[in-house]
Order: C-alpha cells, then structure tokens, then sequence
C-alpha cells in the first residue's frame, strides 16, 4: 500500500502535485488549517497517500516548535514513526469494509466518538475517510453532522475520485484540493531515481501508468 511507504528523507515524498503541497505547505505556514479537506483525482493517483503525509505532518513533533505542526514531516520524530507504522492512537482510518458494499453509519458514529475524546498524544485527533464517496446515505448524513459542528482540535481527510460523487452539503463544508494525473517523464524519473528501474522498463511502465504514479508501482 503506497500510503504506508517509508520516507527515506524528510519531507513530503511525493512524487509530482506540487501545486496541493504547496497549498498545504502556505497553509500550515500560516497555522490556517482548516477542519476538512477533501481530495480528488483518478485512482491510484497518490490521494491517500498525501492525505496520510497532511496527517503525519499534523502530528510531527520534530519541527522547530514541539507545539505547531511544521510545514513538512520530519519523518523521524516518534509521532512520524507511529504514523508511517499505523499506530498512532490520533489518527483514525475509516474505510469500507472488505465484506461490506458502502461504509456504514455504525463507522460515522465512531468517528463522532473518537473525535469528542481528548487527544491521547497529538495537537489533533486526524480522521482519514478514504473513499468518502463509499458511504452510503445515512453514513454521510451523519458524517455531515460532524464537519457542521467540528471539535476544535479535529481534522477531516476525505479522499474520493470525483467530488460529484459526494453530497453537496459535504462538498460545501471541505477544501477541496484535486490532483491531476503526471506526465509520463516525471513517472519514469521517479521509477529511475527512486525505485532504480532500468530506464527502458521505467518508460514502458511509466506508458503503461497512463499519469498513475501508484498504478506504475504494481508493474514493478
């Protein structure tokens, strides 16, 4: 799973959408994080992922204040490792279920639960929906309950392949922030330099990914 990857410098480390880290990077610069973002694009194109690195950047202790989330993660303060190894008890994952067509009301209400509870290490309790356009009805309904009414210290990632797909009650209550598919140079670059592949097997992968850095990573 790409969003599970282990950094090896500190940073984003995300290959390409330049324009949403630079957003995110000027917004936590500025200490103007706002309770929830959702972010678009294709699958596979690095949605979750970046939600991820937004929530491990949230928690970072290791910038030059303990007490303010720096503009990137450092990637080797505890709170990063906890992140990076899925075991942070602030960050809170909501996903459907393998055996299960929609994600559930009974999920919802337990993100309303653990987002009125203090937070147990973190400045923040972060809660990533991934697919937020898999919930069904009366998921999002009640999910609409909580981006209206937010706990002060709560973040909401939402990630989801189209924002068409989702409630426009919902949609009016994020920041939504689209990413867009990369070009076949920038794919290919990174395979090389990140992932060592032979420059010809990186361009026919990277051909084949059609803009989808995740999708070039199941051909290696």
């Amino acid at each position: 799973m790409i969003a599970l990857q282990q950094p090896t410098q500190s940073g984003w480390n995300i290959i390409g959408h330049e324009h949403a880290i630079d957003l995110l990077r000027r917004t936590l610069a500025a200490q103007q994080v706002r309770h929830a973002y959702l972010f678009t694009g294709p699958e596979h194109i690095g949605k979750t992922l970046l939600a991820h690195r937004l929530a491990q950047t949230l928690l970072c202790t290791g910038g030059p204040d303990p007490q303010v989330a720096p503009q990137a993660p450092c990637n080797e303060c505890l709170s990063c490792r906890k992140v990076l190894h899925g075991n942070h008890p602030d960050l809170h994952i909501i996903a459907r279920p393998p055996d299960k067509q929609f994600i559930v009301i009974e999920q919802i209400r337990a993100l309303q639960s653990d987002s009125a509870r203090k937070t147990m290490e973190g400045r923040r309790n972060v809660f990533i929906v991934q697919g937020a356009h898999e919930m069904n009805l009366l998921a999002a309904n009640c999910l609409l309950k909580t981006l209206e009414e937010p706990e002060s210290d709560v973040v909401l990632l939402l990630t989801a392949p189209d924002p068409g797909l989702l409630l426009p009650t919902i949609r009016s209550r994020v920041q939504q922030i689209s990413l867009h598919l990369l070009t076949a140079a920038q794919i290919k670059a990174a395979l090389e330099k990140k992932w060592h592949v032979e420059p010809d097997e990186a361009a026919l992968i990277a051909a084949l990914a059609a803009g989808r850095m995740g999708l070039s990573l199941i051909h290696i």
